[in-house]
């Protein structure tokens, strides 16, 4: 009589058990965020608002250079152009960080905005300092003001005496022809003294109402026989290419136009450092709160990472 051998057939799909761990998402269907991603999120969301607070000052920056020309005041764009750039690296580094869960990334981008926050703190103060004088003297029966050199921050009036700076801001209003167009804009001394001229204007293309020239167009003045006490008096040249270029007064119609703007800029890095400032500090309290529950990897591998599905058969 014959034995039957037993069945060696595998058992079929329904009756294999398989270990709840073992299951992976083999694509099927909509995947849920991890939630350790999820515990990550307020730091995500921070450095991105700190790469969106970089464009504002990157624009700032990039006006100035338009406003003045690059060649001309490249001490006056470079500065914010320099920190909108390294606050973009800066929030790159920690949204990194804040992504792959890396706790060294992280660190670097704490130690990093506390230096930007410090060095837009120092621009600010400074772009303030320097900025201080006064917005020009009237002049009796005009609508237009006059500046003086000694009405503004050393370190302004130091820039401005400064040979080589001088010179190439000199070249930069010649080029531009700033004092061409005068002649038809004021073609009276009436039309002229109730005009708003510009700081430009005022300083670099007449000279001084104290020394008391008599008008014969906009840009072509007759020298009195006795000079004005004023320096600038004997500085003034008919000359289309001389004008008042050398004159303290030009210098101090420049120095007008470069504190009004970096005044607004300086308003808008005040802005920004405030913002800035809020974000570090919920930096801080997001970065400490993943180390207290462990979401962040300390190395290349998790220091929580989850067993491997074969250690746990």
């Amino acid at each position: 009589m014959a034995f039957r051998q037993p069945s060696t057939m595998p058992p079929r799909p329904q009756d294999t058990q398989v270990p709840p761990h073992q299951f992976t998402n083999t694509g099927y269907g909509a995947t849920r965020p991890h939630p350790m991603q999820r515990k990550n999120l307020p730091l995500i969301l921070i450095n991105l608002a700190t790469l969106l607070l970089s464009i504002p000052i990157l624009v700032v920056g990039i006006w100035l250079a338009a406003r003045h020309h690059a060649d001309c005041l490249r001490f006056l764009q470079w500065p914010l152009i320099v920190i909108g750039i390294v606050m973009m690296v800066v929030s790159l580094i920690g949204l990194v960080g804040a992504l792959r869960r890396r706790a060294f990334l992280l660190w670097v981008y704490i130690c990093l905005l506390t230096l930007l926050i410090l060095l837009l703190l120092a621009f600010t103060i400074f772009a303030f300092v320097v900025t201080r004088g006064s917005k020009g003297h009237r002049v009796w029966g005009a609508n237009f003001k006059e500046y003086e050199l000694n009405d503004y921050s050393h370190w302004m009036r130091h820039k401005m005496n400064h040979h080589h700076t001088w010179n190439k801001i000199k070249k930069c209003l010649m080029k531009d022809q700033v004092c061409n167009n005068m002649n038809n804009k004021y073609p009276s001394q009436s039309i002229m003294w109730h005009s708003k001229l510009s700081y430009i204007e005022s300083g670099c293309c007449k000279p001084p109402t104290a020394c008391c020239y008599t008008y014969v167009n906009a840009t072509n003045w007759v020298n009195p026989t006795t000079a004005g006490a004023n320096m600038d008096c004997g500085r003034w040249s008919n000359d289309p290419w001389q004008l008042c270029y050398n004159c303290d007064s030009c210098k101090a119609g420049v120095i007008r136009q470069v504190n009004k703007d970096w005044r607004k800029a300086a308003k808008v890095a005040l802005a920004m450092l405030v913002a800035l400032g809020v974000l570090y500090v919920l930096a801080w309290l997001s970065f400490l709160q993943a180390l207290a529950h462990k979401t962040l990897y300390s190395t290349a591998h998790s220091v929580n990472a989850r067993p491997h599905a074969s250690s746990l058969t």
